[in-house]
């Protein structure tokens, strides 16, 4: 996905988003960490070079609070699924932070960054 999609996908989002008292992560149908609202960001320490990251690569962690594997991962369950996962308990443990658990909800995408391409396309290219 190019820089002015990523941002134009962004502002979107945390338009919708940023107001949320909630942790919201947007994540693309590869399970590629997009956007973050505000909540996200304070909550779980986010940096902004996670964004860009794939789901697999990010501090999850299971109930006995070891690396959450890939395959056990909600996020990964509905990618490969289609089906939404709901009230997941997961641990997130940053580098540099606080644990934490988390009361995890996943919807699948129904979109595809093709649709976001062909939207980007029709648009004007706002400033960043």
């Amino acid at each position: 996905m190019n820089n002015a999609l990523l941002r134009q996908c962004d502002r979107q989002f945390q338009q919708f988003a940023q107001p949320m008292p909630v942790a919201l992560l947007l994540f693309d149908q590869a399970g590629t960490l997009l956007v973050a609202n505000p909540a996200a960001q304070t909550l779980l320490g986010l940096e902004p070079q996670t964004l860009g990251q794939p789901y697999h690569q990010l501090p999850w962690r299971g109930i006995d609070q070891q690396p959450l594997a890939p395959e056990s991962n909600p996020i990964q369950q509905a990618l490969a699924t289609g089906q939404p996962q709901t009230a997941t308990v997961l641990g997130w443990q940053p580098p540099s932070g606080q644990f934490h658990w988390l009361d995890v909800t996943v919807e699948p995408p129904h979109w595809s960054t093709a649709d976001l391409d062909s939207e980007a396309k029709a648009a004007p290219e706002a400033d960043p």
